[in-house]
């Protein structure tokens, strides 16, 4: 497997399922590079940060300069020539410069699974760091989305008065993109996460998240999820302006993350975490921390 496939397949599964939630047809949905960072996906008045004294990560990734380049070395080290590719892998490209090669390995790793033509033409790390950086609160606007939204109209039924029913059928549309985060082997997914974790962290740093560790963000996110409720087949929607909604205050206050697996449809979800929770053992597993592997298991 090509070495940036797991931010590829993260980045699939994720988008794909918090895409549908974006049903209306009147969205613009016109990619926006915006800023490098995520200043305006926020609070537009944050608070003024106080100062603290930089925590040790909890999950950290050993060695990351022994499988390429450090975060401050990736951007100067993209083009070493045929001596480095001799010596061992190559160079991670720059941040800036990542697209290629992520899409390149991403139509290798999908074959004819229509999965390429899906994905925003630029940023795509950056942009998947702050989707998932998201994942446990808001949904970030899908100008931002590291994917194109997922074509079609949701599947419905009135059942009411401003009362709808979210159908099976739904399920079928996203089978593509769940297929393609679940069958790689784990070991290599993560093997392939480390080696791009650099980067990862490099793009994480330029939120404004420079005292903090992706790695640790990561886990957290896959424990969040981890804990959404089971998915159903079926669930009563309103339509209190434009989007549909969850009639059951319950499931609707939970965070975009977790509708994702919801939406998904029973089958779906359960592969996805799955697949989670496989990853995330065996990433626990790779890293230096102290911490038992399957606290979600």
């Amino acid at each position: 497997m090509n070495r940036s496939v797991v931010v590829a397949l993260l980045l699939i599964v994720i988008a794909a399922g918090g895409g549908y939630w974006w049903w209306s047809q009147s969205q613009d949905t016109t990619v926006d590079d915006g800023p490098e960072t995520a200043v305006d996906y926020r609070d537009p008045t944050p608070a003024e940060p106080t100062a603290r004294e930089p925590e040790p990560p909890e999950y950290p990734v050993s060695d990351l300069s022994s499988d390429g380049v450090d975060a401050e070395d990736a951007q100067g080290e993209a083009s070493s020539g045929d001596e480095a590719a001799e010596a061992g892998p190559a160079p991670l490209p720059p941040l800036a410069e990542s697209d290629e090669a992520v899409r390149a390995d991403l139509r290798a790793l999908t074959g004819d699974m229509p999965i390429e033509g899906r994905l925003v033409p630029r940023r795509l790390v950056q942009r998947f760091v702050v989707w998932v950086n998201s994942l446990d609160g808001q949904i970030v606007p899908v100008t931002k989305w590291p994917v194109q939204h997922v074509p079609g109209r949701p599947l419905v039924e009135t059942r009411g008065d401003n009362r709808f029913e979210w159908l099976p059928a739904n399920a079928e549309r996203y089978q593509p993109y769940v297929r393609a985060f679940t069958a790689p082997d784990t070991d290599t997914m993560v093997d392939v996460y480390l080696r791009y974790y650099p980067l990862l962290q490099q793009a994480f740093a330029a939120l404004g998240e420079e005292e903090d560790y992706f790695n640790d963000r990561l886990i957290a996110i896959i424990d969040h999820l981890l804990a959404a409720p089971p998915a159903r087949e079926r669930y009563l929607l309103v339509q209190p302006e434009v989007l549909y909604a969850f009639a059951d205050p319950d499931l609707e206050a939970l965070s975009s993350g977790q509708k994702i697996l919801l939406r998904l449809g029973p089958e779906a979800s359960k592969a996805v975490r799955a697949k989670l929770r496989d990853f995330r053992t065996a990433l626990v597993a790779r890293t230096t921390g102290d911490r038992a592997a399957g606290s979600n298991g």
